[in-house]
């Protein structure tokens, strides 16, 4: 990998962090298939557009617009300098990490610590990072639904709740989160970033519309929806697609 500029979050920064893979798709729900043509009764050519949505299509990169700087044309790594004290104060898995005893990674040149990720998202890493360093002016206002839940994944995997959650009622409240009737990918970020930001009315409105609009398991897509979450759900559409059944029987 060929040495990057980097993004500078906090210029008096102490901590390297390298992102790898940053182009990585995401939610892509690998080992997940779609499903056989059940309940075919309850299909209309909507429903079948937006189910067609779940798994999704080949992953687009970072683009020749992005904000960020990357490593080399070629390269997907991304450097970024950021503050271990804001990291600390804000970051359950950053307080663990930028300890003593925990981290084992050998500090680059200039730096009191390096760390490493992949797999994420770099414009959403870049936004929480501005989110967590008070960078106000570089969080927008207003953001699509999948960087939203791209933005949730990293808040659950990284422990940021506190920090990030008046953001996220206000990206909410300009309707990043409002539900259709439909199962679709969209429907599963919902699932997501309300139950990531414990938004109860929402995450309520987004399991109906799963029970009712599924017509098979539901798909995670390797997003921190709970398993328990997913069982129950699952076991509650059992149930119900068992009573459907029963009554298209003559």
């Amino acid at each position: 990998m060929a040495i990057s500029a980097v993004n500078e979050v906090h210029p008096d920064g102490d901590t390297l962090f390298i992102l790898r893979h940053s182009d990585a798709p995401f939610a892509t729900g690998e080992f997940e298939e779609p499903w056989p043509n059940a309940l075919p009764a309850y299909q209309t050519e909507a429903s079948k557009r937006y189910e067609a949505s779940v798994l999704p299509k080949s992953h687009e990169t970072v683009d020749e617009h992005s904000s960020l700087v990357q490593a080399s044309p070629q390269s997907s790594h991304l450097r970024f300098r950021l503050s271990s004290a804001l990291l600390i104060n804000t970051s359950s898995y950053f307080k663990k990490s930028l300890s003593e005893q925990w981290n084992a990674q050998d500090p680059e040149s200039g730096y009191k610590w390096t760390l490493v990720g992949k797999n994420w998202d770099g414009e959403a890493f870049l936004l929480l990072m501005n989110i967590l360093h008070n960078k106000a002016r570089a969080v927008p206002l207003k953001i699509e639904l999948e960087m939203f839940a791209k933005v949730a994944v990293l808040v659950d995997y990284y422990g940021c709740h506190e920090v990030v959650e008046l953001w996220a009622d206000k990206w909410s409240s300009l309707g990043a989160t409002l539900v259709n009737s439909y199962y679709s990918r969209d429907l599963l970020f919902k699932l997501t970033i309300s139950w990531v930001f414990r938004q109860r009315e929402t995450f309520r409105g987004a399991t109906k519309v799963a029970i009712r609009a599924s017509r098979g398991p539901i798909h995670t897509l390797d997003l921190p929806i709970p398993k328990l979450v997913v069982g129950k759900l699952s076991k509650i559409l059992s149930l119900v697609q068992g009573s459907d059944r029963s009554k298209q029987t003559p």
